[in-house]
């Protein structure tokens, strides 16, 4: 009984067992080897067909016809309603007013928060502000040549309302400009446009107030500090230049 039971535990596995214990093994390496081919196929680039660039260059033709079509079509729609508007009785007066007293809305608006701002240089950003940006000297004859056509439109030929039409976009145009100036103001870099400003100063007493602003000024950095010299250099030769002439 002890031969036969050590025999039995001294026995090779059968083959069953064998194959069975190798399966896992079998079945993780199919795994990994899919795994890898995924892997491949991710990193092997997209084919591009003539056919695929042939289609893309189509549809990009498609949307430019369309965005060509509809400023073509805003185009017919704002000359017809110019031409209505011309030739007869139409709303184009109110709507045209209606724009102008939204942008004057706006431009007070921006006015009131640029004069309450606190001033560095108070004399130079006085001037820069009605001079350079909002433009006081000229926002009358910009005004009116957007009011004045709407007052004499209902007594206007058709020819004249075209011209008060084009005058009315000219005001409209230098205000909108004006919003702009106003908008860098206040959000980009002001010493640029105090550069700018004090470049085209010809004023003798604006241009006494505001370099009296500029160098009673403390703490300014050497880069604007530079800068405003080689201004107040250049124009001290410029009036001496002037002078001898």
């Amino acid at each position: 009984m002890v031969v036969s039971v050590s025999f039995a535990q001294s026995q090779p596995p059968s083959i069953g067992q064998t194959k069975g214990s190798n399966r896992p093994q079998e079945q993780i390496k199919s795994r990994d080897s899919g795994t890898e081919n995924a892997k491949q196929k991710l990193l092997v680039p997209p084919v591009v067909t003539e056919s695929s660039k042939v289609i893309v260059k189509n549809a990009e033709t498609d949307i430019n016809i369309k965005n060509e079509n509809q400023s073509t079509d805003y185009i017919l729609v704002a000359s017809k309603v110019i031409k209505e508007g011309v030739s007869g009785e139409s709303d184009l007066p109110s709507i045209l007013l209606g724009i102008v007293v939204a942008y004057l809305t706006i431009l007070i608006s921006v006015a009131i928060a640029i004069f309450s701002e606190k001033k560095k240089y108070e004399a130079l950003d006085r001037n820069v502000i009605l001079d350079h940006i909002i433009k006081a000297k000229r926002l009358l004859l910009y005004l009116g040549l957007t009011f004045l056509p709407l007052l004499f439109w209902n007594s206007s030929l058709s020819w004249m309302r075209l011209l008060e039409i084009i005058s009315w976009i000219i005001g409209v145009v230098f205000i909108t400009k004006i919003l702009f100036s106003s908008y860098h103001w206040m959000k980009g870099n002001k010493f640029q446009l105090r550069f700018d400003y004090l470049r085209e100063l010809r004023n003798r007493q604006d241009m006494e107030e505001a370099w009296r602003s500029v160098w009673q000024t403390e703490n300014i950095n050497f880069p604007n500090e530079q800068e405003f010299f080689n201004i107040f250099q250049s124009t001290v030769n410029r009036l001496l230049e002037n002078d001898e002439r």
